[in-house]
């Protein structure tokens, strides 16, 4: 009947256990009866500010997100009551980005003297994007410098060189230790040597 106030009770209550590695995505669910319901997500018994929805959405996460987490639903009745609770595991991401390519190319005219650093998984911007973190080294001929670094997509880095590369010559593309993931505890990119084949194609090793 119009004006009766139903008591929320849980009908699904959040998943137990629930583990991830960073960052991906982590969502904690609750489903609910009764009229017009509230919902207030904790975190360690702690109110998680902004957190009002059935669903506790964290988009990229972090060993810091791990925790207790359960929800408190509540409506006008008055009545309210706390869900189970839902551990949450985030593991550190502790693999290194590896090296797919570099590929030289020519920016203008004939001269190589733009590479392509292709990785497998994004780079942090502040370390990817710092011409001095990368050098270039070849047997005998000369090593260009790297001018500007700029990240084209999250997993792609366009260097520019002072100079061409000469055909026929072997080059290394040389990274330190400031390029890395966007792991909370930062992996370097994997050590590697890239040499020229063809004086245009590079490939790691």
């Amino acid at each position: 009947p119009s004006g009766i106030c139903v008591p929320v009770q849980i009908v699904t209550p959040p998943n137990p256990n629930i583990t991830v590695t960073e960052p991906a995505p982590a969502t904690i669910s609750v489903a609910v009866s009764g009229t017009s319901p509230t919902y207030q997500w904790q975190r360690n018994s702690v109110n998680i500010p902004g957190a009002n929805s059935p669903s506790h959405i964290i988009a990229a996460s972090a060993p810091a997100d791990s925790g207790a987490y359960r929800c408190i639903v509540a409506n006008d009745c008055p009545s309210a009551v706390t869900s189970t609770v839902c551990n949450l595991t985030v593991n550190p991401d502790n693999i290194p980005p590896r090296v797919l390519s570099a590929i030289a190319r020519a920016h203008q005219g004939t001269t190589l003297d733009t590479v392509i650093l292709t990785v497998d998984e994004p780079l942090k911007p502040s370390g990817a994007t710092n011409a001095a973190n990368y050098s270039v080294t070849s047997f005998g001929c000369g090593s260009p410098t790297v001018t500007s670094a700029v990240l084209s997509t999250p997993t792609n880095v366009v260097l520019t060189l002072s100079a061409g590369l000469q055909f026929g010559v072997f080059y290394n593309l040389n990274m330190n230790n400031l390029i890395t993931d966007n792991a909370s505890t930062p992996n370097r990119v994997s050590p590697s040597s890239t040499q020229a084949k063809k004086g245009a194609a590079w490939s790691s090793q």
